[in-house]
């Protein structure tokens, strides 16, 4: 078997075990009821890169949770399952990259796709005429805010293929979202008590979203920090930069530790 058929066919097990009937209609009707149903908050701002930011967020509030969850369930639970019962060892005497891809992009591919498919219809039915104006706020939008849940699949990834369980992995999925929001507020308290900008800084590599809320002047009133948009770009580079690195060691470990 030629090897783009080998992966078509590993993908095609990968997706029809993701997305059973109804899965991915059911997926695909979340991303539309959180962003048109509870998405359209009012956003009077009159500056452009603000008004994006705000309607983006607002656009994108339930939706992200929806994804988070799919990770939960495609990249935790599944990959978990899969791991436990030895169905992932059975395919990897094929070709570990090829099964690595096919979930990866199961996972992430499909549900990226869908997610900003709903999401750029949204935009260009609500502010159509603001778009292609402010390009830049979107793009800077989107990037930071999925960053941050990006981050997390990694780290929920890392711990899968460690755990080799679905029930430990989805707690551990669970506990890390948990872990992270705690600490991302703590260490904001920690810099309004201390008039310190170290631990928003560090917040901001972790949730680069939290960078551009300063930058647009739209943080909380307790907080001084106002970084510059080069700045909250370096963030967000910085934080895709983590997230390749923990998903390559991902990478390493699957195709390289996962045999033995």
């Amino acid at each position: 078997m030629k090897r783009h058929e080998l992966f078509s066919e590993i993908f095609a097990l990968t997706v029809h075990a993701d997305y059973r009937f109804p899965q991915m209609e059911i997926l695909a009707f979340s991303y539309a009821i959180g962003a048109f149903a509870f998405g359209l908050g009012n956003v009077t701002l009159t500056h452009i890169g603000p008004f994006l930011f705000l309607l983006i967020s607002n656009l994108m509030n339930i939706p992200l949770y929806v994804f988070f969850i799919l990770v939960l369930k495609n990249l935790a639970y599944g990959l978990g399952n899969d791991l436990q019962k030895g169905k992932i060892r059975a395919l990897l005497s094929y070709n570990a990259k090829n099964v690595w891809a096919a979930k990866f992009l199961s996972t992430f591919g499909i549900g990226l796709l869908l997610f900003f498919g709903v999401q750029l219809f949204a935009l260009f039915i609500i502010a159509p005429g603001m778009i292609l104006s402010g390009i830049g706020a979107v793009l800077l939008t989107y990037l930071a805010n999925i960053g941050y849940v990006l981050l997390l699949a990694a780290i929920i990834f890392l711990a899968t293929l460690l755990l080799k369980r679905g029930v430990a992995s989805l707690l551990t999925g669970i506990i890390v979202y948990l872990a992270f929001g705690i600490a991302i507020q703590a260490a904001s308290s920690f810099a309004s008590a201390t008039n310190s900008i170290l631990p928003l800084q560090i917040v901001a590599l972790l949730n680069p979203s939290t960078a551009l809320t300063a930058n647009y002047g739209l943080a909380s009133a307790n907080i001084t920090w106002t970084p510059t948009i080069a700045e909250a770009t370096f963030f967000l580079i910085g934080n895709y930069l983590i997230i390749a690195f923990l998903f390559f060691l991902g990478y390493y470990y699957f195709c390289r530790r996962m045999r033995t």
